[in-house]
C-alpha cells in the first residue's frame, strides 16, 4: 500500500481514512502538525519534532491526549504497516477534535491524533545542481501578534497565498517578508544568505518557524567554526548575495540560483551551499547512529 493513515490508533488506506465533518481541525484549521522524514526507514530526530508538536499545541492551548511515548508507538506502527520500500514522509497531526460549531475550545472534549505515512517525494530533477527559482512576494508573513509563525498550525492560508503569487510569476517558491519589510522565510523552508563567506539567517523574532533542519545547520556551523549569524535581512540582500539557500526537513539544503527572475551571484550553486549540504549529510549519519 502506497500510504497508510492512522486515526486514533486505527489504520486505514487513504481512500478509507476520514475525520468527522465537525472536527475543528477541518472547520477552523484548529490543529498543529509536524512533517518528518526517514533515513533507512527510520524517523529522523523524532524527539525534536514531537517536542515542537507539543510546543505548538501549547501555543494554541491544545493539550495532546497522547504523550510522547504514545506518539512514537503510533508512528512506528504506521511505518510498519506501510509497504513502501524507499524513504518515507510522515505527518503527525493533532486537531482540536469534534465539537459543536463555535470558537470556544471547550466545545471539543477530546483531541484527534493522526499519523500519515507515505512515500517521500523525490526532489525535482536537477534541483541540487541547477538550484531553485524563488521570488520575494507581496504577501506578508503572519505577524507575531496575530498568528505566530513559530507555531506550526494547520492554518496554512498565508503560505498558500504566497505560493500562488510566486508560481504565477514563474517561480518555484515564495520568500515572505514581515511588516517591517525584513525577510522572514519561504512557504515551507528557512532562508540563508551567504556573503563574503559569512552566512546569515533571519532570527526568530523576525517572524519565522525555527526549522529543525535550520537548527541542525546552526549546530554544524557552531561545531565546525563556520561564520553564521541570525540577524535581520532585507530583500535587497538576497539579490546582492553570493549564494542563497533554503533548508527544510524533506529536502535538506536547497540551493537557490534565481531570485526575482535574476541570477543569484554567478547564477550557479555556490561552494558554501554545497559544503554545508555535505556536512549536513554527515550530521545525519551521526544522528542516526543507534536509532
Amino acid at each position: 500500500m502506497d500510504a497508510i493513515v492512522n486515526i486514533e490508533g486505527k489504520l486505514f488506506p487513504p481512500d478509507k481514512a476520514f475525520i468527522p465533518i465537525f472536527d475543528h481541525g477541518f472547520l477552523y484549521g484548529d490543529s498543529v502538525y509536524e512533517t518528518i522524514r526517514t533515513y533507512d526507514r527510520k524517523p529522523f530526530v523524532l524527539d525534536r519534532h514531537l517536542d515542537r508538536l507539543f510546543q505548538s499545541a501549547d501555543g494554541l492551548s491544545l493539550k495532546s491526549h497522547w504523550n510522547k511515548e504514545r506518539w512514537i508507538r503510533e508512528i512506528s506502527k504506521t511505518i510498519e504497516a506501510c509497504k513502501i520500500k524507499g524513504e518515507l514522509y510522515i505527518r503527525t497531526i493533532l486537531t482540536r477534535g469534534v465539537g459543536k460549531i463555535g470558537l470556544d475550545p471547550a466545545l471539543c472534549p477530546k483531541p484527534n491524533g493522526i499519523v500519515i505515512v507515505k512515500e517521500l517525494s523525490e526532489a525535482p530533477e536537477g534541483l541540487y545542481t541547477r538550484g531553485m527559482n524563488v521570488r520575494v512576494v507581496s504577501v506578508q508573513r503572519n505577524d507575531l501578534k496575530a498568528l505566530p509563525p513559530y507555531l506550526k498550525t494547520g492554518n496554512f492560508l498565508n503560505n498558500i497565498l504566497a505560493f500562488i503569487e510566486a508560481k504565477s510569476n514563474g517561480a518555484e517558491e515564495a520568500i515572505m517578508c514581515n511588516a517591517k519589510g525584513e525577510v522572514a522565510e519561504a512557504t515551507i523552508a528557512n532562508v540563508f544568505v551567504v556573503k563574503n563567506g559569512s552566512i546569515s539567517t533571519p532570527p526568530r523574532e523576525t517572524g519565522i518557524l525555527p526549522g529543525i533542519t535550520r537548527g541542525i545547520i546552526e549546530e554544524i556551523c557552531k561545531k565546525d567554526g563556520l561564520p553564521l549569524k541570525a540577524n535581520p535581512i532585507l530583500p535587497r540582500a538576497l539579490m546582492e548575495s553570493d549564494e542563497l539557500f533554503l533548508s527544510s526537513t524533506t529536502r535538506e539544503v536547497i540551493p537557490v540560483t534565481i531570485c526575482n527572475a535574476k541570477p543569484v551571484g554567478n547564477g550557479k550553486v555556490g561552494p558554501v551551499t554545497r559544503d554545508l549540504h555535505e556536512r549536513f549529510k554527515l550530521k545525519v549519519k551521526e544522528l542516526m547512529k543507534g536509532v
